[in-house]
């Protein structure tokens, strides 16, 4: 099994994607688990069992957090509502150009 984590941020007309692709679930030392906190409006998601020992922002407000092997254990995302908003429109936006094309080829 396959476990895609796309996060685009739009931040000043600049689109940040970061891409996290998990493969072969058997290998995880964890369960992916996805938690949001509504008070933090933040989304931790969990890719491997243990405690993170460091982080890195990858994007403004997306945070990969690592273990002492230097392994993703976690991704942070802040302000979580917004950019799962900005995911969808961008989503949204794409699929309607392709579909927009695709006529155009007819």
């Amino acid at each position: 099994m396959v476990y895609v984590v796309r996060v685009i941020y739009e931040e000043n007309g600049l689109i940040a994607i970061v891409t996290v692709y998990l493969a072969r679930k058997d290998r995880l030392k964890g369960k992916l688990k996805v938690k949001y906190s509504p008070d933090a409006d933040a989304m931790v998601i969990t890719v491997r069992s243990g405690k993170p020992d460091y982080g890195d922002e990858k994007a403004p407000g997306v945070i990969m957090h690592y273990n002492k092997k230097d392994e993703l254990v976690e991704i942070e995302i802040l302000d979580a509502s917004e950019l799962v908003s900005a995911t969808v429109r961008e989503m949204a936006k794409t699929t309607r150009e392709a579909l927009v094309q695709a006529e155009v080829a007819k």
